[in-house]
């Protein structure tokens, strides 16, 4: 190991504990390992900085083709537009089916990625879609295993009384125990969400 590295390692172990396990994983992802001559300020820096820039980034998992879900993500873009500044710039949310892509890679893969890359998850559970149940399981087990702070939302739009024995508003066994932000219009949904991500 490089001597640069191996310093910035004892250094983020004892002054920046809080870090630690994302500034291992980040150099076992990237192969800074196999780097040399690395001065251990740098190497700081540029992990911080990348931390800092994918911690603001938002994915979306939810259902597509739902008219209240495109609703859903379009509250989302605007409360984001809303509390982003020049000083703390948030980029876009992103939501997969929105993306330009070739035919040629695989949807999961490009999920699994953003999921990985992103700071905060936002997940509606209205209509119960597998999707979003797998890309929650799969962001709760990344967070986990890669000792990060877990930072998921789980959104649901709440049924009108007739609609409350409906499906679409049921939560899965396994989530039920997880807070979830519940809203029954957008103007709801977008004050809550303000007050969560704020």
């Amino acid at each position: 190991i490089d001597l640069g590295l191996f310093i910035s390692l004892i250094y983020i172990y004892l002054f920046d504990k809080e870090n630690y396990m994302y500034f291992l994983n980040w150099i076992k992802k990237y192969k800074i390992i196999e780097l040399h001559n690395i001065k251990p300020d740098d190497i700081i820096n540029i992990s911080n900085s990348i931390k800092n820039q994918t911690s603001r980034q938002i994915f979306v998992s939810m259902p597509f083709g739902e008219d209240e879900c495109d609703d859903m993500f379009n509250a989302v873009v605007e409360v984001i537009h809303e509390i982003s500044s020049k000083d703390f710039k948030i980029p876009e949310p992103i939501r997969i089916d929105s993306l330009e892509k070739s035919h040629t890679y695989l949807i999961t893969d490009e999920i699994l990625k953003h999921i990985e890359n992103s700071g905060y998850i936002i997940a509606d559970l209205t209509y119960q879609r597998q999707n979003v149940y797998h890309e929650i399981g799969y962001a709760m087990g990344y967070i986990k295993g890669k000792g990060l702070t877990e930072n998921l939302l789980l959104v649901m739009k709440e049924p009108k009384k007739s609609e409350e024995n409906d499906d679409k508003y049921n939560v899965g066994f396994n989530l039920r125990a997880y807070y979830q932000l519940r809203y029954r219009t957008i103007k709801d949904f977008k004050g809550k969400l303000k007050e969560k991500v704020v």
